[in-house]
């Protein structure tokens, strides 16, 4: 992604990386947003991510997406011990259980959780 059109990091882990960048491309839109993929929690990767968050430097939103419920996954590790920037959530409403136990039930929270992120999209950059 042109650090110079990105003013929305994306931030996450898992499949939920190829989700989006599916959605991106079916939508047709969501050219000021970059998807950073985690491979590795532990220890955090300090150096990398204040790397990133540096090249795009004319970022205003910082999002840490997941398809957990808030409770899991993570976004509470990444909510206790990245701080170089705020990272706002989204994901499921934190729940006893990482499954809905109906596959309508998930794709429905999946389709919200999409609708969410990209609210923060903009038209493709010409």
């Amino acid at each position: 992604a042109n650090p110079e059109n990105i003013d929305t990091l994306v931030f996450c882990s898992g499949k939920v990386y190829y989700e989006i960048l599916e959605e991106k491309e079916r939508a047709e839109t969501g050219e000021n947003m970059a998807v950073v993929r985690l491979e590795q929690f532990y220890p955090i990767p300090q150096k990398q991510l204040d790397s990133i968050v540096k090249r795009y430097n004319k970022a205003k939103h910082y999002i840490w997406m997941q398809e957990e419920p808030q409770n899991m996954g993570g976004w509470t590790f990444m909510a206790m011990n990245y701080h170089t920037v705020k990272l706002e959530c989204i994901s499921p409403k934190a729940s006893a259980s990482p499954a809905s136990g109906s596959s309508k039930t998930s794709e429905a929270r999946q389709a919200a959780n999409m609708s969410r992120l990209f609210k923060y999209a903009k038209q493709p950059v010409k």
